[in-house]
C-alpha cells in the first residue's frame, strides 16, 4: 500500500539556543540548505520530550521495518487476514487508521 507522508530521514532540529526552545521534526531538502517541517515539539528539555522527538525521527525507518517483518515472516496484515499480529496492528495506524 502507497502511503503519503513525507519520506525519511527525518532529523531533530533546536528552533532556538535557549534551552526551552522548541525543537522541529524536519527532512533536509537535497540541496542541504533547506528543510521541509513534520512538526514542532516543545519540552524538549524534558527528557520525555527527548525520547519523544528521537521516537518521531525514527517512524519512516521504522514503518519500513514493519513492511518487510509483514513480508519475511508467517504475517498475514497485507492479506487482510492478520488479527492478532502486533506488526498488522502497527501498520493498521499508518495505513488504514490516517485515511
Amino acid at each position: 500500500m502507497e502511503t503519503k507522508h513525507t519520506p525519511g530521514p527525518w532529523k531533530i532540529h533546536k528552533a532556538g539556543h535557549e534551552e526551552n526552545a522548541p525543537i522541529e521534526i524536519i527532512r533536509p531538502n537535497e540541496d542541504g540548505k533547506s528543510y521541509r517541517l513534520i512538526a514542532k515539539m516543545y519540552g524538549f528539555a524534558l527528557e520525555e520530550g527527548k525520547a519523544n522527538a528521537r521516537l518521531i525521527t525514527a517512524a519512516p525507518e521504522m514503518y519500513e521495518a514493519l513492511k518487510w517483518a509483514c513480508r519475511n515472516t508467517d504475517c498475514k496484515w497485507h492479506e487482510r487476514e492478520c488479527e492478532d499480529c502486533p506488526v498488522g496492528a502497527a501498520l493498521k495506524k499508518v495505513e488504514i487508521d490516517a485515511s
